[in-house]
């Protein structure tokens, strides 16, 4: 079975948290587990961060809403679809607070398993959704920022090569070897630039490469083919 996504439950009762780890299982999510806010918390910085937490709000320690403001402040946990687990006689109150620390959804104990389903499969689709126009903005704001400096380089860049020809072609016969060479060093670079910035100019999508440990950089060869 395809891995339907990642699941971190957060429930402070055993006997639940392992009904809902199992039913979840079988329907093909990988699930983690944290028996508090703190757990959680203590969690997210080890493990792969999940697609969607299942937040009880009354926990030990921190509640639900509060740890749902942890979340949603932080760069790195902001955008995990967040689903409230509450008691059905405390609902109205507690789902309104839900939604305005950032929830996305909430389900009503006692649950019936192919309601929640549904429910984490609607908030999975809108996170896609989402993550897709961010992607798509982000590609369009690249592919301005590298058209705008391609143009920019590109007109200073084509007076340099053509001054460096005409130079190269007058003196390559009236200097020292050492002289002619390093023009030709200079001619091949300017080249060599012109041809990253026809290349800046074709990107049509994003492929990045890793430059240091924590910093990709984009592939801009990759990208424009």
């Amino acid at each position: 079975m395809k891995k339907k996504g990642d699941i971190l439950i957060i429930e402070d009762s055993p006997t639940q948290m392992i009904y809902l780890q199992k039913e979840l299982e079988d329907a093909g999510f990988f699930v983690m587990t944290a028996l508090s806010g703190e757990e959680a918390v203590d969690l997210l910085k080890k493990e792969k961060i999940p697609e969607i937490v299942l937040l009880d709000i009354v926990l030990p320690g921190m509640n639900g809403f509060e740890l749902c403001k942890i979340l949603k402040k932080d760069n790195i946990t902001k955008n995990i679809g967040v689903i409230f687990l509450t008691d059905q006689h405390k609902s109205e109150e507690k789902i309104v607070e839900g939604l305005r620390v950032g929830g996305d959804d909430y389900i009503l104990k006692p649950y019936k398993m192919i309601e929640l389903i549904a429910r984490i499969d609607v908030v999975l689709r809108i996170k896609k959704l989402q993550n897709e126009l961010i992607e798509s903005e982000k590609l369009k704001a690249i592919l301005q920022l590298a058209g705008a400096a391609a143009h920019e380089i590109n007109n200073p860049l084509n007076v340099l090569l053509c001054n460096l020809e005409y130079v190269f072609e007058n003196i390559k016969n009236k200097f020292k070897p050492d002289v002619v060479e390093a023009l030709t060093d200079c001619y091949e670079s300017a080249q060599k630039i012109s041809e990253i910035v026809k290349n800046i100019r074709e990107i049509k999508r994003v492929e990045t490469v890793e430059y240091t440990s924590d910093v990709d950089i984009i592939d801009i060869n990759k990208s424009s083919k």
